[in-house]
């Protein structure tokens, strides 16, 4: 039995919370200034056929409600990821239905994204993805999409800097040392700088989710890298998240028309 529905849920903070000042450029203002008002739209479905069972769950804000070609690109991940899982669900069912076995034919997906930076030009949202599959475990993914809210459209990373491999190179130094101290607090010992273990070297920029960030709400000021399970460390290690600041060496590989969107952060 099959059971989906659309859910819009409002959550009002109170008076006294403190809220970020989203400029002049936010798709979604408040109605009334003593309270941050923000809409969730989110859709959930469960499936059951005998012990098997799936699990969908998609969500974006309703801050970007104001972007039509934004929202349609939503609607299209959603509904080709519902349509990928159901269909790898039921060919599950038909060929381990009759065993009962429930991790070969269970299946869940969850994915929901969240403003991160909205300046007067870029909308920066992040995703986080839960996906289980079947077997012993499930596996989490992070996700990054910039838009243009002049244009409407996608930004990618080479439309704002001058290549990927610039970027790298402008953070690299910084990232790669707090990765490895991370590394070492969860795993007790200090990285060995002379090991070529892939759980112990630093990966490309190719393998890991950058998310333009704000502090404030108004300008792009600190960059997320996030390394996800399996890519600096194993599974039971969980992911990896640095957080830095755009500084001098990043601004240098910002494409001119880019500047003014970015500020020093910390």
């Amino acid at each position: 039995m099959k059971h989906g529905v659309w859910v819009w849920a409002v959550f009002a903070l109170s008076a006294c919370a403190a809220s970020p000042d989203l400029g002049t450029g936010s798709v979604l203002a408040a109605q009334d200034k003593s309270e941050d008002v923000s809409a969730i739209e989110e859709f959930k479905e469960t499936d059951k056929d005998g012990s098997a069972e799936r699990d969908f769950g998609y969500s974006w804000p309703g801050q970007i409600a104001g972007l039509p070609a934004l929202v349609s690109r939503m609607e299209q991940d959603r509904d080709e990821a519902r349509m990928a899982q159901e269909k790898e669900w039921k060919e599950a069912i038909a060929e381990f239905g009759a065993e009962g076995c429930f991790s070969c034919t269970s299946r869940s997906f969850e994915r929901n994204w969240r403003v991160i930076a909205d300046t007067k030009r870029y909308v920066s949202l992040a995703s986080n993805t839960y996906i289980y599959g079947g077997g012993a475990h499930g596996n989490s993914y992070s996700g990054s999409l910039v838009w243009d809210k002049k244009t409407d459209e996608h930004v990618k990373l080479t439309d704002l800097f001058t290549s990927s491999q610039d970027l790298q190179n402008a953070m690299w130094p910084r990232f790669c040392k707090v990765l490895n101290e991370q590394r070492a607090e969860k795993r007790g010992a200090p990285i060995s700088p002379d090991s070529t273990d892939s759980f112990e070297t630093c990966p490309d920029i190719d393998s890991i989710t950058v998310q333009l960030a704000s502090s404030d709400g108004q300008s792009i000021d600190q960059i997320n890298l996030i390394a996800d399970p399996y890519v600096a460390g194993p599974y039971v290690e969980g992911p990896y998240e640095v957080t830095l600041g755009v500084d001098r060496q990043v601004f240098g590989v910002l494409k001119p028309e880019a500047l003014i969107h970015f500020q020093f952060g910390r």
